[in-house]
C-alpha cells in the first residue's frame, strides 16, 4: 500500500511550474471567528467564508504496482463526530509521488471546537477503508483586545 508522506489542510496550494516544488500556504490550525459573527456558529448549515485546501503527498511502495489504482477519502469532522463534509478521489502512480489537493469553498461549521480532517485510503475494488492520518482544525471565538 502507498505510504502518506504529508496531509495538512492550508489556505492555498501552490505548485511551481518550472521546478513542481509545492508550497502550503498558511497552515489551518486555528480559525477565529470574530464575536460580531456568532450568529453563524448557531444556524444549522452554516459555515465561514473561506476558501481552503486539503493537501496529501503519497509514495508509492517497491512492492505496489504502479498500475494499481487507489482511492482517498477526504472527511472533515465537526466536534461532535458528524461527517460534515467528504471528498473521495481515485489515483494512481505515474511516478514514485503523488499528490492530490482538494480545493474547498466555505468552511461549514456545527459549533466551537476540535475540528478534525480525517484521511483514508484503500485499493479500488475492495471494500475496507483504512484511516490514514488526522489533521486537527479548531474553531474558536477571536479574543477582544483589553484596553
Amino acid at each position: 500500500m502507498p505510504k502518506l508522506q504529508m496531509f495538512a489542510a492550508c489556505r492555498q496550494v501552490i505548485i511551481d511550474e518550472e521546478s513542481k516544488s509545492v508550497s502550503l500556504i498558511g497552515l489551518l490550525d486555528t480559525i477565529a471567528i470574530a464575536p460580531g459573527q456568532t450568529e453563524k456558529i448557531q444556524k444549522k448549515d452554516s459555515g465561514l467564508p473561506v476558501q481552503w485546501a486539503a493537501f496529501s503527498l503519497w509514495r508509492r511502495e517497491d512492492e505496489d504496482a504502479p498500475d494499481l489504482e487507489y482511492e482517498q477519502r477526504f472527511t472533515l469532522m465537526s466536534p461532535s463526530g458528524e461527517s460534515l463534509l467528504g471528498v473521495t478521489a481515485k489515483f494512481n502512480f505515474s511516478r514514485r509521488n503523488h499528490r492530490q489537493t482538494i480545493n474547498v469553498n466555505g468552511f461549514p461549521l456545527a459549533g466551537l471546537g476540535d475540528y478534525r480532517a480525517v484521511l483514508a485510503l484503500r485499493r479500488v475494488g475492495t471494500d475496507e477503508w483504512r484511516d490514514v492520518a488526522e489533521y486537527p482544525i479548531t474553531i474558536e471565538l477571536a479574543q477582544t483586545p483589553t484596553p
